[in-house]
């Protein structure tokens, strides 16, 4: 499965949008992707929005 979206991930023309991309990143560095293009991280919205969360 990684090796299918490896392509994707490491497109930096490809938006991505994650949640909790900090630890994603890292799993996926280990698994030897890169993620490139990286937009947005939802997880960082969220605690911006939610503060006690």
């Amino acid at each position: 499965m990684i090796n299918a979206l490896k392509p994707l991930l490491e497109d930096h023309t490809f938006k991505k949008y994650m949640h909790n991309a900090k630890f994603d990143q890292l799993v996926l560095k280990k698994a030897g992707v890169e993620v490139h293009g990286l937009a947005f991280d939802t997880l960082v919205a969220a605690r911006l929005v939610v503060r006690d969360w």
